[in-house]
């Protein structure tokens, strides 16, 4: 690949990503890292166990313009083929994440079987199984996002209001993860010198 060719698969990526988050709002969720190095850690689950992960997902997208209509300064062939691979991108990228979660949340034993009935008992047992580590000044989780597609949502709506026992089963989960947060973080030590004095 020559240098020109490399800067422009460059460009394009830096034009292709910022739609792809446009469009598809869980992968605008989705942390991002460059890193020269391709590494597959293993997930370490609380009792020992190391659970494989997948491979980097190998991703590909033909295609083919015009470099002579760009020079002259017509770059509607660009924006084609930037819409064209966002969504080609998208269409292999999330498949892979979601079927990584899966295999993820099956090894780990994070499912809840609700039995294909949705209910805020179910929703609420999936919370016990969901480790959080922050919250905010306001005591609110961070970072913590619930997916589904639509037509879950439209059951989760058709719910209506929890119970009264549904909402005090909630305010507890959450009372005791903002505990079990709080003492994760008093169980870091700060580091100390030879004398035994912080530093």
């Amino acid at each position: 690949m020559s240098e020109y060719e490399s800067a422009f698969l460059t460009f394009l990526w830096e034009c292709v990503d910022p739609l792809m988050k446009a469009i598809d709002p869980v992968y605008a969720q989705i942390p991002h890292r460059r890193s020269d190095v391709l590494r597959v850690d293993p997930i370490r689950t609380d009792d020992g166990r190391e659970i494989p992960v997948a491979e980097p997902l190998a991703v590909s997208t033909d295609l083919i313009m015009s470099y002579e209509r760009a020079i002259a300064g017509d770059f509607t062939e660009i924006s084609e083929i930037v819409e064209r691979a966002a969504h080609a991108t998208l269409s292999q990228v999330m498949p892979g994440f979601y079927e990584l979660i899966d295999r993820t949340t099956m090894a780990t034993g994070n499912v809840v079987d609700a039995g294909g009935v949705l209910t805020y008992d179910a929703l609420l047992d999936a919370l016990e199984k969901v480790h959080i580590s922050e919250f905010d000044e306001a005591g609110q989780p961070v970072g913590m996002s619930l997916l589904m597609n639509p037509a879950t949502a439209q059951n989760l709506q058709a719910l209506g209001s929890p119970t009264a026992e549904q909402d005090a089963r909630y305010k507890a989960i959450m009372q005791r993860k903002r505990e079990e947060a709080d003492a994760g973080r008093r169980h870091r030590r700060v580091p100390r010198d030879r004398n035994g004095t912080g530093v």
